[in-house]
């Protein structure tokens, strides 16, 4: 168990992607977890591998110019919070660095396929466990949309259906240089029974 969350540590902030295609074998492997995982891909998720250069491309170009858009529609202090973050990149070069995209589409207000964004995250989940044990890194992006014109643009690239909406892209790949140093990171609220009782590791429950 250890090792698992050693692991899943590791490179948890590296988005340098080395130009190393990742093979056919290796995806199988990553869609297969993403199967495994509760209500798994089934539920009205479409999972796109894409691998084509000028898609890539694409989704980057939308993806800086969205997301630069919504952050000037947010508050200063919302914008002075993000882009504090040690991770923050306006450029999200790693979209196009990175060899692979798995794209991450459903039809949210379809009620023929309930629980589809919900099915979507826990495979998510699933694959980005699977990413790391493969010797991979990954970078999650939810893309910032404020306008449908803009989902449209996205959903452009890939054909999707009517009535899909991407949720969130996976640029995959292995690291051009390995870091193997973990930064600290917020930990999540964590509460014990009830809201505002903190749940203390170890503590007599």
């Amino acid at each position: 168990m250890e090792s698992l969350l050693s692991m899943m540590k590791k490179n948890r902030w590296n988005r340098q992607f080395s130009s190393e295609k990742v093979p056919a074998g290796v995806v199988d492997k990553i869609l297969e977890a993403g199967s495994a995982a509760p209500s798994g891909v089934v539920n009205g998720v479409h999972i796109y591998v894409v691998d084509a250069a000028e898609k890539r491309k694409a989704f980057h170009q939308i993806c800086v110019e969205t997301e630069e858009e919504w952050m000037l529609s947010q508050p200063e202090s919302v914008q002075r919070r993000i882009t504090s973050s040690p991770d923050f990149d306006p450029t999200l070069a790693f979209l196009k660095t990175a060899p692979l995209l798995l794209v991450i589409s459903t039809r949210p207000r379809d009620p023929e396929v309930p629980y589809a964004v919900e099915s979507a995250f826990m495979a998510v989940g699933y694959m980005l466990v699977m990413v790391k044990g493969l010797g991979l890194i990954c970078a999650p992006f939810a893309p910032s949309i404020l306008h449908q014109k803009d989902v449209e643009r996205l959903n452009s690239i890939l054909r999707t259906p009517m009535g899909e909406s991407i949720q969130v892209i996976l640029p995959i790949g292995y690291a051009e240089k390995p870091d193997d140093l973990p930064r600290d990171k917020p930990a999540p609220n964590v509460f014990h029974n009830e809201f505002g009782n903190k749940y203390v590791s170890g503590a007599s429950h």
